[in-house]
């Protein structure tokens, strides 16, 4: 606990979402968004039920005002969600990209 593994986490998936599509790196290809499908990045983050809304709460507080756009939307599933709501945000977040942040 407090090591900064939240922000570490945080930080490495802004400047991922900053990176333009057509950007020249020697980046891993599964990373990279396809130049005839440009859309957000998707983003998976699992933990305990316990703390899905900290997380949350961590990218708000984290990501930079003017890079909130790059990110995209942050979606939460957690134990209380009933399960068509849960598959309703997993389609949600598939289709236009983001931070799904999801219970193990």
């Amino acid at each position: 606990m407090g090591l900064g593994k939240t922000l570490q986490i945080i930080a490495l998936l802004v400047t991922l979402s900053l990176v333009p599509i057509n950007a020249k790196l020697d980046m891993p290809q599964h990373l990279k968004i396809d130049e005839n499908q440009p859309r957000y990045r998707r983003y998976l983050i699992v933990c305990p039920p316990g703390i899905v809304v900290n997380w949350k709460n961590e990218f708000k507080l984290w990501t930079p005002p003017d890079c909130a756009e790059a990110v995209g939307d942050i979606y939460c599933i957690n134990s209380e969600k009933a399960l068509q709501e849960r598959i309703m945000i997993t389609k949600r977040w598939f289709d236009r990209g983001g931070i799904l942040i999801r219970m193990s």
